[in-house]
């Protein structure tokens, strides 16, 4: 859970969610593109750190979104011992096309471009690489692949369902389906009468129920009396991500009263049926 002055959230693995594998990553990676209200998103890219593009002549080139590829350890691409785009030469050599920008909307495209550092190409330029990216509903997380290149830079271009603009989808009574048409349905959750993790009491879809919290309260601090948020049952899907906000608790400060903020993860395996919540931060 995080809670800064005035905001909690949390993240809470559950099988109850049962379609998103990971989406603790989903603003990472975002930007706001030149239409009204559009934002896309990245961050599925970044659930697998390194992804490897066949190359020409026998090479291969390693790619990272959002960070930085895997190298062995105590190993260097370049020289250097990090780096977002790494090309490896069929003889063995390797050479750093650059570590990842934030992305960009630029002239209806949505890009990334690998800057410094990056390995020598001539006497005069360095290596340069990009990736554009498509938006295809359809194509899951897709793959990028290498559509152009030259003696010193590296075009590739990624089809992939991420690059469509984010889309929001709202619930009620703690039920949801996204745009896709998947189901989410929290009302397990919503039986039990109150969950705490330390001095933090919260119901979902519901009050928490402990007299020492306020009527109204979802979410609180027995200890203070406080509340964190009053009741909702509206869930949201945004980008893969689905979430639960308890707004308009007790002020915080002059202008701004306590809100918690609370994000499910899918937990595949179904081991974690109800059972596991935790602190994002506080």
């Amino acid at each position: 859970c995080f809670c800064d002055a005035w905001l909690c959230s949390f993240v809470w693995r559950t099988a109850a969610v049962g379609t998103y594998a990971d989406a603790r990553d989903a603003v990472r990676g975002s930007v706001v593109g030149r239409a009204p209200g559009s934002v896309y998103g990245l961050a599925p890219l970044a659930g697998q750190s390194t992804w490897v593009v066949a190359g020409v002549n026998g090479a291969e080139i390693k790619l990272s979104v959002c960070g930085q590829v895997n190298l062995m350890l105590g190993g260097t691409c370049g020289g250097f011992s990090s780096t977002s785009a790494c090309l490896y030469a069929a003889n063995g050599s390797t050479f750093s096309l650059g570590a990842a920008a934030p992305p960009l909307y630029t002239m209806n495209e949505l890009y990334i471009e690998y800057s410094e550092p990056t390995s020598r190409c001539t006497a005069t330029e360095h290596y340069q690489a990009y990736i554009t990216f498509a938006c295809d509903a359809a194509a899951g997380v897709g793959a990028p692949v290498l559509a152009a290149h030259s003696d010193c830079s590296y075009e590739f271009s990624w089809t992939t369902a991420a690059a469509c603009p984010v889309t929001t989808s709202r619930g009620a009574g703690c039920h949801v389906t996204d745009p896709a048409g998947h189901q989410f349905d929290l009302s397990m959750l919503a039986r039990k009468k109150l969950y705490r993790i330390g001095d933090f009491e919260f119901g979902v879809c519901r009050l928490a129920a402990d007299p020492l919290c306020p009527g109204t309260a979802a979410a609180c601090n027995p200890v203070t009396n406080q509340s964190y948020g009053t009741i909702s049952e509206q869930l949201t899907v945004t980008h893969n991500t689905l979430t639960l906000t308890y707004t308009t608790g007790d002020k915080c400060n002059s202008a701004e009263h306590y809100s918690t903020f609370i994000e499910f993860v899918c937990d595949p395996t179904g081991a974690q049926r109800v059972s596991h919540s935790a602190y994002l931060h506080r």
